[in-house]
């Protein structure tokens, strides 16, 4: 109903018998719909007046139930991509001025912001400094990668630890939360599910994993709270169909518990990156944006635990591989990182921070943004579409004589040709096919038969179109494998204070070594970083987590590489 603009012009100051408990925030938006919520503090019906120009008159919401205190309107049939103000009404009493605002989502390839942090819910100073940075950014959406309430995810610390918070952005624009751990440990996370609208599109019908779509990208929030589990395999089989199913130009994805990260306090974790990994990969997520860890962390393309395309960094082209950021500065007391990084990381920094993320069709820019303002990490993504060829299957196997590399080619792939390149750690790169690039396809295979025996290379293609050369990701390949992952004895074993641990690793993987006693407890962990292919060994120096000998006695050491592990008995002599 279309109220007139008289109404306007004579209506007084609200009038607030109710009070408002909490303030209007903005969620579900669509390019023709919207949903505003907000509390009061004693039941009353409630409605929202809106317009697009309120000098030409209010237009009125339904009514939600007159016996609330918790109160949703939704708004439909709205034009895409439009400002619209509105006003809260309940019962009798005009609650809110009108002067606030929002906009529908646009439609196609329109440039828009997001925002992306997490690990929040304290009310700190620094919590609201970096809420304060955050509505300066005028973004259209916000992500939240967890942890939105300490301690606990309480309900009754909603208000004050986020909605307060956070009011004066999300009366305008939405943000879509995923569940941390400190948020389930409150009667299964009923009061985060309790407090939000969010989606629900996944077969359980639950909020606490979902997908949407704004302008020309596909967000995805997981529930991903526990570390060293693998993620239910009901969310998995849904994430992989729901990312096969979108024709969206950009996918990004969010959850809580990193799988790559700076390894300061809870680290990185390999299970976590084993099960959702080959998904990402196989389903071209760009970006992955992760909590837990309370600093920030970006890596470099990573293809099943492998650095690729880092010698693009910070402006990539094409990369073949998701990026991987940690953005868990956003309030809560801040962690130390673990010195010299990991190979897969670009830049970390510990800091209270907010993660902005600018689309403009098919160029992404990426920068941290610390609350005083300050850029401390950028990168770029351009997609560029013009090449006909796409290379498929690409991979560098270890035999006894040497490596072999294949890769399928698909498209215009009659049209091309591909030369090899490979490169070694501390060596340049070198073109292997000096004799002519390869032609014929769609199947291709090049046998590296001058690697040296137990030394992992990386791979490359150089794909020949057109007259134009364009290189792909790297992949690694070591001359004496297969390996299969095994664990073997401790050397020296009886060991008088210090020992290697040797186990060979079927693939590169994030090795982490733990030590413990006979009765189970935890003596010493140790985080190796991501090692090649082949034999390895790591070493312990007869030391516990606080850098005390050990005592004599037996001990187990553990080692986990990816999916795999291994348990091995050595005794310790003093």
């Amino acid at each position: 109903m279309l109220l007139g603009a008289a109404l306007l012009a004579a209506a007084p100051a609200p009038v607030r018998a109710l009070t408002l408990t909490r303030h209007p925030w903005i969620a579900l938006q669509t390019t023709t719909s919207v949903l505003i919520a907000w509390q009061t503090d004693a039941p009353a019906p409630g409605k929202v007046l809106y317009a697009a120009n309120p000098l030409l008159g209010w237009y009125e919401a339904p009514e939600d139930p007159p016996d609330r205190v918790n109160h949703s309107v939704t708004l439909s049939g709205l034009a895409p991509q439009t400002a619209y103000f509105y006003r809260i009404v309940c019962g009798p009493d005009t609650l809110t001025t009108g002067s606030d605002a929002f906009h529908t989502a646009p439609i196609g390839a329109a440039p828009f912001r997001f925002v992306a942090f997490g690990d929040i819910g304290a009310a700190t100073v620094p919590q609201f400094e970096v809420a304060a940075r955050i509505d300066t950014l005028n973004a259209d959406l916000g992500i939240l990668t967890g942890d939105i309430i300490y301690e606990l995810g309480e309900a009754q610390n909603f208000t004050p630890q986020y909605f307060d918070v956070y009011r004066k952005t999300i009366r305008r624009i939405p943000f879509y939360p995923s569940l941390g751990n400190h948020d389930e440990y409150t009667a299964a996370g009923q009061a985060y599910l309790d407090a939000f609208y969010l989606p629900s599109n996944n077969p359980a019908g639950t909020e606490r994993y979902y997908s949407f779509d704004y302008a020309n990208a596909h967000f995805v929030a997981l529930e991903v709270i526990s570390e060293l589990t693998t993620p239910s395999a009901a969310m998995m089989t849904w994430l992989d169909q729901d990312l096969a199913a979108t024709d969206q130009e950009w996918k990004f994805v969010y959850f809580h518990v990193p799988m790559y990260s700076n390894l300061g306090v809870h680290g990185d974790d390999a299970v976590i990156a084993a099960a959702l990994g080959p998904i990402f990969e196989a389903r071209g997520v760009d970006v992955v944006f992760q909590g837990h860890n309370h600093f920030y962390t970006r890596t470099f393309p990573i293809s099943g635990g492998v650095v690729v395309d880092a010698g693009q960094e910070p402006d990539y082209l094409n990369p073949s591989a998701p990026v991987y950021i940690v953005t868990g500065g956003g309030g809560k007391s801040l962690y130390a990182l673990v010195t010299p990084w990991q190979d897969y990381e670009a830049f970390s920094k510990s800091a209270y921070h907010v993660t902005v993320v600018d689309v403009n069709d098919r160029t992404l820019s990426l920068a941290a943004v610390q609350s005083d303002g300050t850029v401390m990490d950028a990168m770029t993504i351009t997609k560029d579409h013009s090449t006909a060829v796409t290379v498929s299957t690409f991979q560098a196997t270890g035999e006894p004589e040497g490596v072999r590399v294949r890769w399928r080619a698909s498209g215009a792939a009659g049209n091309a040709a591909f030369h090899v390149y490979r490169a070694a750690s501390s060596r340049a790169t070198e073109r292997l096919t000096q004799g002519g690039p390869l032609v014929g396809g769609p199947d291709f295979e090049y046998f590296d038969e001058s690697a040296e025996p137990g030394v992992t290379y990386a791979y490359r293609l150089g794909v020949i179109e057109n007259g134009t050369e364009t290189l792909t990701g790297w992949v690694e390949g070591t001359r004496g494998g297969p390996y299969r992952f095994t664990l073997g004895r401790p050397r020296p074993n009886p060991a008088r204070g210090q020992c290697e641990i040797p186990f060979t690793l079927e693939q590169r993987s994030p090795v982490r070594a733990r030590i413990f006693d006979l009765t189970g407890r935890l003596v010493r962990e140790i985080r190796a970083g991501s090692l090649g292919a082949g034999p390895n060994s790591v070493h312990w120096d007869g030391r516990d987590e606080r850098g005390r000998d050990a005592p004599a006695g037996v001990y187990f050491a553990t080692v986990r590489a990816g999916a795999d592990e291994a348990r091995s008995r050595l005794t310790l002599l003093r």
